[in-house]
């Protein structure tokens, strides 16, 4: 008697998707597209391609995290004005030289750790901050009630708040940090905060994304 022949299993054909998975699936994807969604904005920014800003200025996050000092402030600071042209002493935050010391020495590990153009972009708004009150941020904070550049660097402060807290957002955020070196970079080549102003506008406010409400620079 010969042998029975030997069974050939059969293809294995794909179960069909139950309503469960395809609603997973489809969940799935719209919380992937929503988180893209929500990153281009900061994460597009101006600066160019192999670690340069909108200025040109160098990017690279290199060891040297400005860091270990905070650029020294003028002993007699120049007045200045506020965005509704008032006279201000000319102290950044209303805290003096030896207080903004303390503050950038107490700098978080956000600001420490994510490069010499955010280092140089927080210092900036911790030792100026008054010209970053007149720029707008088109990054999308206007969502989280931003009303200029400098609220991406530190949190809003009015009669109910004391004392300085540095904001996260920044830290993540290519557009904030450019707006701001943008700016710093501007004022030591001589321009003026409606110059600068305009730029910003014209620049980084062209990606098409709402910008903060932000009044314009006083004329002087």
């Amino acid at each position: 008697m010969s042998p029975a022949p030997a069974l050939v299993p059969t293809a294995h054909r794909p179960r069909p998707r139950t309503a469960r998975t395809l609603v997973a699936s489809l969940l799935s994807g719209a919380v992937a597209l929503a988180g893209a969604t929500m990153v281009l904005g900061c994460s597009g920014g101006t600066a160019m391609s192999g670690g340069t800003t909108t200025d040109g200025s160098a990017t690279t996050g290199a060891a040297t995290d400005m860091a270990t000092s905070m650029p020294t402030m003028a002993a007699t600071p120049a007045p200045t004005t506020d965005q509704g042209g008032t006279a201000t002493d000319g102290m950044a935050h209303g805290m003096t030289a030896v207080q903004l010391d303390t503050a950038w020495s107490e700098r978080p590990a956000f600001v420490r750790e994510n490069g010499a153009a955010v280092s140089e972009a927080y210092a900036f708004a911790l030792t100026d901050p008054v010209p970053l009150q007149s720029m707008p941020c088109y990054c999308g904070c206007v969502a989280m009630d931003h009303r200029s550049n400098l609220d991406c660097f530190f949190k809003p402060q009015d009669k109910t708040t004391t004392g300085l807290t540095f904001e996260e957002h920044a830290s993540f955020c290519q557009i904030c940090v450019d707006t701001a070196l943008l700016t710093k970079h501007r004022l030591a080549e001589g321009a003026s905060l409606s110059q600068i102003r305009s730029e910003v506008d014209t620049t980084i406010g062209s990606n098409g994304v709402e910008g903060t409400h932000t009044a314009l620079p006083p004329t002087a």
